[in-house]
Order: structure tokens, then C-alpha cells, then sequence
């Protein structure tokens, strides 16, 4: 399993137009001498067909820009064509984005919504995280860029007060929330 796991991981990616670039890292339970949890940093495609793959699985010992500088640069070197991203999503991990774009200059970022979900309606007391979700869903779910800023304008309206810090998380990344709609 572990040569065919490898062949697959180190394959030529200039077959196909790779449109849109899921980045991630996540951890997994990894047995050596000890078990333990490592790093792991993923990057799943999309290509001009709508098709998924997973394109990178590299271990590590972080998640942070440098590991993810090396994972963008062998993506290039098998073959994936950088002029073809069009968009990375990503979570908000300090210098990943920057890294992003130094890798795939005519790329846009996108920040990931469930990450940032993560962040932001922790914030939100209990006794209103049911309605701030349905606003919070009026904005992800808006048809178009001027729907999702109007409804935001209307979640900060009404939440501003009861819930500021997790207006204020979410605002300071709706650049990068709302960049699908370019």
C-alpha cells in the first residue's frame, strides 16, 4: 500500500488544469516509536472539469509558512501550472496567504468559512449563537457579493453589541470571505 500511496502522491500533475487549491493542514495519529500526532499538510485540486484530487500529503513537524512554501514549490516541480489557479482556500494561518500568492501570482485567497466559523461564533454568547448562525449563514449563502455585504451590514447592525467579538473576527477577514464572488 505504502509504494502505491507514494507512486500516487509523486505523480506529474500537467495533465490537467488545476483550478482551485484547498490548503490545509491537519493532524493525524502516527505510530514510530511512540504514537503520537503529526502534522500533516494537504492540498486538494480542482480542475477545469470540476473533478477533485488530492494533489499533496507532505508530514511534517508544522504547519506554518515555510513547510507550506516547499509543498507550493513541489506542486510546480511535478508539473502543476501556476498561471492556472485561480483561487486558494485556506485558513488563517500567519503567512500562509502571503505564501500563497508568492507561489501563484494570478491567484486569488479565499479564506475558508468553516475555519473561520471555528473562530468566530465561539465568541458568540449561547443563549444567541441559533440566531447569530442564521445571520451568519445569510451572508455564506448569499447569491451574489452585494447580498452577502448587505446582509452582513445587517449582522453587524444587530449583533454589534451583543456579540462584537465575533462580529469584529468575522469582519476583519470578509475581504477574503467574500472573494469567490470575483
Amino acid at each position: 500500500l505504502v509504494p502505491a500511496a507514494k507512486r500516487f502522491l509523486d505523480r506529474p500533475l500537467g495533465g490537467r488544469h488545476w483550478m482551485y487549491l484547498y490548503v490545509d493542514g491537519t493532524n493525524f495519529r502516527v505510530r514510530r516509536t511512540t504514537v503520537d500526532r503529526e502534522p500533516t499538510l494537504v492540498v486538494l485540486g480542482v480542475d477545469e472539469t470540476g473533478r477533485k484530487s488530492v494533489l499533496s500529503m507532505v508530514q511534517g513537524d508544522k504547519d506554518n509558512r515555510r513547510a507550506w512554501e516547499a509543498v507550493f514549490v513541489d506542486l510546480k516541480a511535478r508539473g502543476l501550472d501556476p498561471s492556472a489557479v485561480k483561487l486558494g482556500i485556506m485558513d488563517g494561518l500567519p503567512g500562509l496567504e502571503a505564501a500563497f500568492g508568492e507561489a501563484f501570482l494570478l491567484a486569488k485567497a479565499a479564506r475558508c468559512w468553516v475555519h473561520k466559523a471555528r473562530n468566530a461564533l465561539p465568541r458568540v454568547p449561547r443563549r444567541y449563537q441559533a440566531a447569530f448562525q442564521a445571520d451568519w449563514d445569510a451572508v455564506q449563502f448569499a447569491k451574489n457579493r452585494a447580498e452577502a455585504e448587505s446582509a452582513f451590514a445587517a449582522l453587524e447592525a444587530r449583533w454589534a453589541k451583543d456579540a462584537g467579538d465575533a462580529v469584529a473576527c468575522m469582519k476583519k477577514d470578509l475581504p477574503a470571505l467574500l472573494v469567490h464572488y470575483d
